[in-house]
C-alpha cells in the first residue's frame, strides 16, 4: 500500500528568481494560445524526471520515464527507473503494471480520475477554469508560471498547492510542482517534447 501511495501522489499534478508578475491580459493571451494550439494537437509525449521530498524520508525519491497523451483522455504514464511501473488510462478503464505486482485492469476512479482530468485540462488550456478557483501568474524569461493554492472539488482534499510552468513560445508544459496535504513536495520536469507521433497501440489495455 505504501508503494502504491508513493506512485499515486506524483501523478496528481521552481526555483524562482526575481519573477515579473504578469497582467491578466498576458495570462488570457497565453491561455488562448494554449487552447488554439490544442485544435491541431492529436497527441504528445515527453520525458519526465521526478523528485519527491517527504518530511518522513531522509533522502529524496527519484524516478524517470515517459508521459504519453492522445485525444481524447488517453494517458500512458511509463515509469522506467528505478523500477518499471506503467499506468494506462482511457475513457472508462485503467491498466496498471508494476514489476513486483500482478497487473490489474479496472474502472477509473478516485485519484486516477483526478490525474486524468488534470492532464486533459492542461492540454486543453482549461486547467484554471475547470479545476481551480484562481491562480497567481507570473512570467520569468521564456517561461510563464501558474501557482494555484485553492484547488476545487475532490482535489482540494489532496493538494495544498500546485504550480505549472510552461514555455511561452511552444506552450509546452515544462514543470509540474505540488505540495500535498501531508507536506510532501513533488517536482516533475518534462523534456524532449514531441507532438502528433503516437500510435493507438501505446494506449491499448491488454485483455485479462
Amino acid at each position: 500500500m505504501q508503494s502504491r501511495k508513493l506512485f499515486l501522489w506524483p501523478l496528481l499534478i521552481l526555483a524562482i528568481t526575481s519573477p515579473t508578475v504578469s497582467s491578466y491580459a498576458q495570462n488570457d493571451a497565453f491561455l488562448e494560445k494554449l487552447r488554439s494550439q490544442n485544435q491541431f494537437l492529436v497527441s504528445f509525449q515527453a520525458r519526465f524526471a521526478q523528485t519527491k521530498k517527504s518530511p518522513i524520508l531522509e533522502d529524496d525519491l527519484l524516478s524517470s520515464g515517459m508521459l504519453y497523451f492522445k485525444k481524447d483522455r488517453n494517458i500512458r504514464w511509463e515509469q522506467q527507473k528505478p523500477v518499471a511501473h506503467i499506468l494506462i488510462l482511457n475513457q472508462d478503464s485503467m491498466y496498471e503494471y508494476r514489476a513486483d505486482v500482478t497487473a490489474s485492469k479496472r474502472p477509473i476512479s478516485g485519484t486516477f480520475r483526478q490525474f486524468q482530468n488534470l492532464i486533459t485540462n492542461v492540454v486543453n488550456g482549461t486547467f484554471i477554469r475547470e479545476s481551480y478557483h484562481s491562480a497567481e501568474v507570473w512570467k520569468q524569461g521564456d517561461l510563464i508560471h501558474y501557482r494555484i493554492t485553492d484547488p476545487k472539488g475532490k482535489m482540494k482534499k489532496l493538494i495544498r498547492e500546485i504550480e505549472l510552468t510552461f514555455d511561452r513560445e511552444s506552450a509546452f508544459l515544462m514543470q509540474l510542482r505540488f505540495i500535498d496535504r501531508s507536506e510532501q513536495q513533488i517536482k516533475i520536469v518534462f523534456t524532449e517534447h514531441q507532438i502528433n507521433h503516437l500510435e493507438n497501440s501505446l494506449f491499448a489495455i491488454p485483455d485479462e
